[in-house]
């Protein structure tokens, strides 16, 4: 899977997407989408009218905890300083 058209997208959040990166996965070079996960949040906030815990379980259980394939994509946070990564 060399070819960028491949990569997968997750539907609704195109506004999201931040871009791609190649990464390797089980010897092949694969593309994956970026998505900001905090405009995800927000989108799913805006879309439901639901609290951002709410949207915040649903992301990581509907999306982040997903792996549907070699091109998975990747939902992205900022580092913030004083938490760590998490």
């Amino acid at each position: 899977m060399h070819n960028d058209e491949m990569a997968m997208r997750i539907m609704g959040f195109d506004g999201c997407e931040l871009g791609a990166c190649k990464t390797w996965d089980d010897g092949e070079l694969v593309t994956r989408v970026i998505y900001d996960g905090e405009k995800m949040a927000a989108q799913i906030m805006e879309t439901d009218g639901i609290s951002k815990t709410a949207a915040m379980v649903w992301l990581m259980e509907g999306v982040v905890s997903r792996y549907v394939g070699e091109t998975s994509p990747i939902v992205m946070w900022p580092i913030n300083p004083s938490k760590g990564v998490h």
